[in-house]
């Protein structure tokens, strides 16, 4: 595979905890990302960033708007439509990605799976 210079290569969703009482969903990702060129990066995030900053940003980007999109969807939903969930992160995290200047470039490296679900009975 080519490598692009403004893209991210690997996206996995390493921690995901879900209450139930109060139908909150909470995804942290990790993003792993490659760039040649910091400089794009700072202009696209409007600020004079270290790398790791970039790191941090990205996160929070991504992780305010995965809150957004799964403020409607059931804890049932994410039990029973798997697949579906993933398939709305992905359009999301595209066009978030894309509206920063950055490009999510393999869809089939995204994972989702949960720490300690298993204990209280939830299969992901």
């Amino acid at each position: 595979m080519k490598v692009r210079e403004h893209c991210i290569y690997n996206l996995d969703f390493s921690y995901t905890r879900i209450t139930p009482k109060q139908n909150e969903i909470d995804f942290r990702g990790v993003l792993s990302y490659h760039v040649k060129d910091l400089e794009q990066i700072k202009e696209a995030t409007r600020g004079f960033l270290e790398q790791d900053d970039v790191n941090i940003f990205l996160f929070f980007q991504v992780q305010r708007h995965i809150d957004l999109v799964l403020n409607d969807v059931s804890e049932d939903e994410i039990l029973t439509q798997r697949p579906i969930t993933i398939n709305r992160l992905k359009l999301i995290l595209r066009k978030e990605l894309q509206d920063i200047g950055l490009e999510l470039v393999d869809f089939r490296r995204i994972s989702l799976w949960s720490h300690g679900a298993a204990d209280r009975g939830i299969q992901l």
